[in-house]
């Protein structure tokens, strides 16, 4: 990243806030706030809106084939379930569970 050096008499000594709208490592707000700390400001605070959640942990595999399951809806009852993403697949896996 670079820096504009035209703007290095506005930072200087300057109380800086960064406004993130989404947060998913952290490296943007890193990066924004080593950036403008060479510039010598006053103080940097870094704030971000919302942060994405990883859902990687809660995974569950289908028990038939191995396949990754994922939440689905009835569409009669509008109840969540877990589904086989081979449903469109060849072969074919229907399995499905409760969520629990």
């Amino acid at each position: 990243m670079n820096f504009n050096p035209k703007y290095a008499s506005i930072i200087e000594n300057a109380k800086i806030l960064i406004i993130d709208d989404v947060i998913t490592t952290g490296s943007t707000l890193k990066g924004a706030k080593l950036l403008l700390e060479k510039m010598q400001p006053q103080r940097v605070l870094s704030i971000a809106l919302a942060k994405t959640v990883s859902i990687s942990e809660d995974m569950q595999f289908c028990d038939k084939c191995g396949r990754l399951m994922r939440v689905r809806r009835n569409s009669k009852t509008g109840e969540n379930f877990m589904g086989c993403t081979g449903f469109f697949e060849t072969p074919q896996c229907r399995h499905t569970m409760s969520i629990s």
